[in-house]
């Protein structure tokens, strides 16, 4: 059974990178430290919205990269992963999981 979607991002949030937007923009935690702290950073005589653009940038800019940069390259070393290569590998990913979590069970 599938979640309603009513409300007023109903069509926003079928989509990651609109609903990964609306909920970073509506951090209140965001909000708060960004005014806070900025301003100690920037070097006198800059005028702060200049500046608090530039320091914003310098810092959103990694985080809008990343994950499309990954999954890109993830996208990419998929593609000659074949049914016949796909099968086998998913099974020892399985197998190296299972370890793994009986390993944390029993460590």
């Amino acid at each position: 059974m599938r979640a309603s979607r009513a409300g007023p991002f109903a069509g926003v949030l079928g989509r990651p990178f609109p609903a990964g937007l609306v909920s970073d923009l509506a951090n209140p935690k965001t909000a708060a430290f960004f005014p806070a702290v900025v301003p100690g950073f920037l070097p006198a005589g800059v005028p702060h919205p200049v500046g608090g653009v530039v320091l914003a940038s310098i810092t959103a800019g990694p985080d809008l990269l990343r994950p499309g940069l990954i999954a890109l390259a993830a996208g990419t070393a998929a593609r000659p992963l074949t049914a016949r290569i796909r099968r086998p590998a998913e099974r020892a990913a399985a197998v190296v999981l299972a370890a793994a979590g009986a390993r944390t069970l029993t460590g």
